[in-house]
């Protein structure tokens, strides 16, 4: 019995549910003004969501939508390490650079959910928001590992392929939070190159950097 062949359309996209606008409009708002500077109002306003909706979508009101938010961006940069194609992490690190440029110019460009930086921005929310600030620390945590797997596969112990996964993370956020600042984005494509160099791993030699 032969599959019926379907026809070729256009891919319709689907509208986003409220959830999903809620925290979209909310990663734009952290990006541009922080934690503290955006209100549950406003990003209700912008997600186009009646105000019931947020209470039964996020019971834990404005730290969920945090928490959650932090989450998202994790997981789309794992996806982006696990993605990439390039034989050394340090190539690997070039194209996830590339791409979070092409995003920051989109998004810089639509006043959209651009992510870069994010993650610092609400980790700096620690004293006065722990629970974001623990979700901050979880999305470089799981950051990290994704780079430092990669790492170890080039031969790197775990403890020396963590460090630096955890310094080129380091590189690149602080570098896009600073480009963001002053508004120089040649700041960034600088951090990226750092941060790629820091992934550099050495030849190896019975599993251990040379």
């Amino acid at each position: 019995m032969g599959v019926p062949v379907a026809r070729a359309t256009t891919p319709r996209k689907e509208p986003l549910g409220t959830r999903q606008r809620i925290l979209r409009a909310a990663l734009r708002l952290f990006r541009q003004r922080g934690y503290h500077g955006v209100g549950i109002n406003e990003i209700l306003a912008i997600a186009k969501a009646p105000k019931g909706s947020l209470y039964h979508h996020f019971p834990g009101g404005k730290d969920q939508i945090a928490t959650e938010v932090l989450e998202m961006i994790s997981e789309r940069v794992v996806e982006m390490i696990q993605a990439e194609a390039g034989p050394t992490t340090a190539e690997v690190m070039r194209g996830i650079g590339a791409r979070l440029w092409q995003w920051m110019q989109s998004t810089a460009a639509s006043g959209g959910d651009g992510a870069c930086a994010v993650i610092a921005a609400l980790a700096a929310e620690g004293d006065t928001a722990p629970p974001v600030a623990l979700a901050a620390r979880r999305a470089y945590e799981r950051i990290a590992a994704a780079l430092a797997q990669r790492l170890e596969r080039q031969g790197l112990a775990p403890r020396a392929a963590r460090e630096r996964a955890l310094l080129a993370i380091a590189t690149l956020e602080g570098g896009g939070l600073v480009s963001q600042t002053m508004g120089e984005p040649s700041l960034f494509l600088a951090a990226v190159e750092r941060a790629a160099s820091l992934c550099e791993v050495a030849s190896t030699r019975k599993g251990k950097p040379s």
